[in-house]
């Protein structure tokens, strides 16, 4: 009896395991091949336990050439699981697999012929005799070949493998090969060669080495990722025994102490339990699932949401220490890391942005020497893994900091620094699932830091710009400062010794006036003399003007000048002009006139300052007087248009150029392409710009309009009364 349950046992368990890893991810070849031997397990227990409890010698024969026949694949599978661990694919190809296929095929054919074993004699109730036939022996070495090559490939690959992977697989190992080396011997070596089968009886029982390890592995190590899965597993069997028992318990009650058996109402009652059971199921299976989770499956996390959840906050700050410590924070509370810190390459030189939990021989003790050796490792290597590294200085140090595991911090420009991460608070090794986190968050944070230095030094570069232009400009109105005092000086200066120029000046014209115009008795000039005379005169007249002009610039940029407005006809004015340089262009025998329009209209009536408008309007028909040559014409336009006065003088000059244009009205504004040269023209070249100001005094506007050997017409407009 107790055989028997052992048995059971043997092939729930193998079954159980199979089953549950199939459900987990029936897409992955592991599982599959993983639910392909436990299944070849059972068949192989059930087929033990019949040829153990046979008596007739050709019951017995059967169920032992039945049990070459159900091991006959479980070699093979074994093999093919070695090479397709972690995958998800199992490699059919190539003639070695195709040969070992065909191998396997010819032994399952083989396992029910003489070939296998030809006979079996019983000698007692409990012993019997067995002889191997030549597929016996082929059998066996096709076996042994296997197992042992495919212990070989899980040992090299346990070599290579890190971290959690590691772990998983050294259990992966050990339940494996305690499984298929001891039932080997007891099972193979003792019946082929040894021809015994004294311990064929205990073979099923080592594959529970194989489904007590990979089972310890899946509860504490997440093997095959089906940790979940045993949870989930759990959960409802607590649920269905719990629900039958509620509700057989309920029933049993109701029609005991209630109802007779079979009775309408009891029928009714069942009905009704089993709404009440379809209602319940759910929120208890929730209530279970939330505590079966915490046994077998606490502190989990959901790494797309939690990158999600890290990426929000590093898109959300460019402050480099905020978005540091929110970010890492987050992941130390949510992964359950004891401690963490970012570790920042600058130039050179090494800053520890954020530190978490530094109580404890703080990471930023760390000396660079050693900060220098985990780089070095990161440059030939994705990641470093404290279990990952043989025994030395390096470990030695990593374990005196604490130091779990470090992540390079680097994007496709530069090398931006590293996560030094700490132990689990769980004290629980990390998975690939945390490995594979980080390593995708590692690049993220990467590229978040590049942002915000790039944004820091931007925001230092306008900082830096901001206090250059703020002194730039402080500079600035300090210079307009001392250039208005110096304007105002210039402009002192040149009312005081305009002032002083004139009265001399006037008396030097007043004397050559005298000496050409009123000579005495017995005064006789050369003709020679009186030419220089002349000449000395007409100079002292334009050093005057000149004088006179400088006196009205400096009076009208220091707003000195008051306007004595009136009302004014400019029509009188422009009378009054033509009677005053009449002289001078009869002298050129220039035409000048007045025109009105429209004709009849003989009063322009406007508000201004009487003498400054004479000053603008002799300096534009003087200028005209200048630049018209002989048998010329010049014309005075009187007209009124949309409020405004206009004056216009307009001569048959030969223009001026459009470049030439650009400099009138300005400050020492000479025309030099006129027909007429500077020298004879004469003039200041203030006239034009002092009329500008004036007119502008007056809410007024001025203008010139001409073309080469077109002539030219200056006119200005002022608010009509």
């Amino acid at each position: 009896m107790g055989y028997r349950l052992v048995i059971i046992f043997t092939v729930v368990a193998n079954l159980i395991l199979g089953l549950v890893g199939y459900r987990a991810n029936n897409r992955s070849a592991t599982h599959r091949l993983l639910l392909s031997l436990t299944i070849i397990i059972a068949a192989w227990a059930v087929s033990n336990y019949f040829s153990v409890i046979s008596s007739d010698p050709e019951t017995k024969l059967f169920w032992v050439r039945s049990v070459m026949l159900a091991t006959a694949p479980s070699a093979l599978v074994i093999y093919l699981l070695a090479i397709t661990y972690p995958k998800e694919k199992i490699p059919l190809g190539g003639l070695k697999i195709i040969f070992l296929w065909s191998m396997t095929f010819i032994l399952m054919l083989l396992s029910y012929t003489p070939w296998m074993f030809p006979h079996l004699e019983i000698r007692d109730n409990s012993r019997f005799t067995l002889t191997p036939g030549p597929a016996a022996f082929l059998f066996a070495l096709n076996h042994l070949l296997l197992i042992f090559a495919s212990l070989w490939i899980l040992f090299q690959r346990y070599r290579k493998l890190r971290g959690l992977e590691k772990v998983q697989i050294k259990f992966f190992i050990l339940g494996l090969g305690l499984t298929t080396v001891m039932s080997a011997i007891t099972n193979l070596i003792f019946v082929v060669f040894l021809k015994t089968t004294a311990f064929t009886v205990i073979g099923p029982f080592f594959s529970l080495f194989m489904v007590g390890f990979i089972s310890y592995a899946i509860v504490k190590h997440r093997l095959l990722d089906i940790q979940l899965v045993v949870a989930r597993t759990v959960s409802y069997s607590i649920l269905t025994f719990v629900l039958l028992s509620l509700y057989a318990g309920l029933l049993y009650l109701i029609g005991n102490l209630f109802f007779e058996a079979s009775s309408p109402t009891q029928v009714w009652t069942s009905a009704v339990l089993a709404v009440i059971l379809a209602y319940t199921f759910q929120p208890l299976r929730r209530l279970l699932e939330r505590y079966t989770d915490r046994i077998f499956y606490k502190a989990q996390y959901d790494p797309q949401l939690l990158l999600s959840e890290l990426n929000r906050m590093m898109v959300s700050t460019y402050d480099l220490e905020i978005l540091s410590k929110n970010v890492l924070q987050k992941l130390t509370d949510t992964v359950r890391i004891s401690r963490l810190a970012l570790v920042l390459l600058s130039n050179g030189h090494y800053g520890f942005q954020t530190t978490l939990d530094p109580k404890i021989q703080p990471f930023s003790h760390m000396p660079n020497k050693l900060l220098n050796q985990i780089n070095h490792y990161l440059s030939k290597h994705d990641l470093l893994m404290y279990d990952d590294l043989p025994e030395g200085r390096l470990k030695a140090q990593l374990r005196h900091y604490q130091i779990n595991m470090a992540v390079p911090l680097r994007t496709k420009e530069q090398y931006v620094g590293l996560l030094l991460v700490g132990e689990k608070a769980s004290g629980d090794i990390y998975s690939e699932k945390d490995i594979h986190l980080f390593e995708i968050f590692s690049s993220e944070l990467s590229i978040a830091i590049q942002n915000a230095n790039a944004i820091e030094e931007i925001s230092k570069f306008n900082k830096k710009l901001k206090e250059e232009v703020e002194r730039a400009t402080e500079d600035l109105r300090k210079a307009n400062q001392r250039l208005k005092l110096l304007d105002q000086l210039k402009d002192e200066f040149v009312s005081v010794a305009s002032h002083e120029l004139r009265t001399p000046m006037t008396a030097i014209k007043s004397y050559l006036w005298l000496v050409l115009n009123k000579p005495q008795k017995n005064d006789h000039l050369s003709t020679k003399t009186r030419q220089q005379l002349e000449r000395a005169y007409q100079s002292t007249e334009r050093l005057i003007a000149l004088v006179n002009d400088m006196l009205d610039v400096s009076r009208i940029e220091a707003g000195r000048i008051e306007l004595k407005m009136e009302k004014l006809d400019m029509a009188d004015l422009a009378q009054a002009v033509v009677a005053e340089v009449k002289p001078a262009a009869d002298q050129k025998k220039l035409q000048l006139k007045i025109e009105y329009h429209p004709k009849n209209k003989k009063h322009y009536w406007v508000k201004a300052d009487r003498d400054k408008i004479h000053q603008v309007l002799i300096n534009l028909v003087g200028n005209a007087l200048k630049f018209t040559p002989k048998q010329g014409k010049i014309t005075i336009l009187l007209s009124q248009k949309n409020g405004q006065v206009i004056t216009q003088v307009i001569d048959t000059g030969k223009g001026i150029s459009a470049e030439d244009q650009q400099k009138l009205f300005t400050k020492f504004g000479r025309v030099s392409h006129s027909y007429v040269s500077v020298a004879e023209a004469g003039g200041t070249g203030l006239g034009l710009y002092i009329s500008k100001q004036l007119v502008k005094m007056h809410r007024g506007d001025i203008w010139v309009k001409s073309k080469l050997n077109h002539g030219s017409t200056f006119g200005f407009s002022l608010p009509a009364v």
